[in-house]
């Protein structure tokens, strides 16, 4: 269980030796408290450090599971997640972030060029819900019966069925659905 809200947003980027796609990935804590600007601006922020290797608690995370034998680090990922999260000890003295996925990941396979994805659940990050955002294209959809020529983007979730049950998911999906619909209605304005 949670008392803050933090969203891991995955973060595409290209490995500097090998040139091979590479995730990885930073969390945006606290969203309910901050206008779309605020958030928009911390985004592109912290995506901008972490593509170019500046995020400095990301880089100290980065080299202490650097120095671990391959063989180990499966069991270390299990470890961490059973102390961080099953003991909830802090291990921020060890360069370990508190809560590093938090409650909710979202990741852009439009990005990579894909139109849906069903993103598997992390066991080891405790995240309770995944969303994967597809590729924005162009279709033919009925609106007022009429047929149009729209931008359609597709949202994929995952979710733990122990934390969350189908009905509470379609409430869910709802919601985000008249959000994104309509996000002069219930958003900040952007002007």
């Amino acid at each position: 269980l949670r008392q803050d809200i933090g969203v891991f947003f995955q973060v595409a980027m290209e490995d500097p030796k090998t040139g091979e796609l590479d995730l990885s990935g930073m969390v945006i804590q606290d969203p309910h408290v901050k206008s779309l600007v605020e958030i928009y601006d911390e985004f592109a922020d912290r995506v901008e450090k972490v593509r170019s290797y500046k995020d400095e608690k990301l880089e100290e995370t980065r080299s202490l599971v650097k120095c671990l034998p391959y063989f180990l680090l499966h069991t270390f990922v299990d470890l961490l997640g059973y102390l961080s999260y099953e003991l909830n000890l802090d291990l921020t003295r060890f360069g370990l972030p508190k809560d590093a996925f938090g409650s909710v990941m979202i990741t852009n396979v439009g990005s990579l060029g894909l139109e849906e994805a069903y993103v598997p659940l992390v066991p080891y990050s405790r995240v309770p819900l995944l969303l994967a955002l597809g590729k924005v294209q162009d279709e033919a959809v009925v609106v007022d019966k009429t047929v149009k020529i729209v931008s359609l983007m597709r949202i994929f979730a995952t979710f733990d069925h122990r934390i969350l049950d189908g009905a509470h998911a379609a409430k869910m999906s709802e919601l985000v659905k008249k959000y994104i619909e309509n996000p002069y209605m219930y958003f900040d304005d952007l002007s």
